[in-house]
């Protein structure tokens, strides 16, 4: 079964923390609370309702940045994977709900960050470049052995072999032109 994909919107609330497993990868905990505020018709003041606690865990590469990027009290915006998941010890029980963080970062309708970014070093690729052309070769590759097995005629789908020179080339059509209008 696979599990729910929720978006949480609150605060941090214990310092992440940055840890190694027993297999070498990084993983950073941390905890985000939630408290719902609703207006009190009678006073017109605004009142705390109830708190929600979620346990947040980052996985891999992006570990190390949250543990650095992110402080007890910061507003935050993270999605990920939800599960609940019973405790006892100590004598005492209770659940908990557990976000296996897909992505998080500040939440900017409540202040100002400043984005860094981190280079990631890949042994056996350079750049963005050498990104797409590996994907390129795996997908010429795999073409060419569906057709050696008989599962195509050898002939690529319309525009299949007509690769990018630019994977982040701009359409050349003016702005008017894209949403209808006539070209000035």
């Amino acid at each position: 079964m696979s599990q729910p994909i929720i978006t949480v919107v609150g605060h941090v609330a214990t310092k992440p923390r940055l840890t190694t497993t027993r297999h070498g990868r990084s993983m950073t905990v941390f905890r985000i609370a939630y408290t719902h505020r609703r207006r009190n018709r009678n006073t017109g003041f605004w009142e705390d309702g109830d708190t929600s606690w979620y346990r947040v865990i980052v996985w891999r590469e992006w570990a190390n940045n949250v543990a650095k990027s992110l402080n007890p009290g910061d507003p935050v915006v993270g999605s990920g994977r939800l599960s609940v998941k019973d405790w006892s010890r100590d004598g005492k029980s209770g659940t908990e709900a557990e976000i296996s963080a897909i992505t998080i970062g500040h939440d900017l309708r409540r202040g100002e960050s400043t984005f860094v970014r981190v280079k990631v070093e890949r042994p056996d690729v350079t750049d963005e470049d050498d990104i797409l052309e590996e994907a390129y070769r795996q997908d010429d590759e795999a073409f060419a052995a569906a057709v050696a097995h008989g599962e195509g005629s050898g002939e690529r789908g319309a525009g299949e072999s007509d690769r990018p020179t630019d994977p982040y080339a701009v359409p050349s059509a003016s702005h008017d032109e894209a949403v209808g209008g006539q070209a000035a």
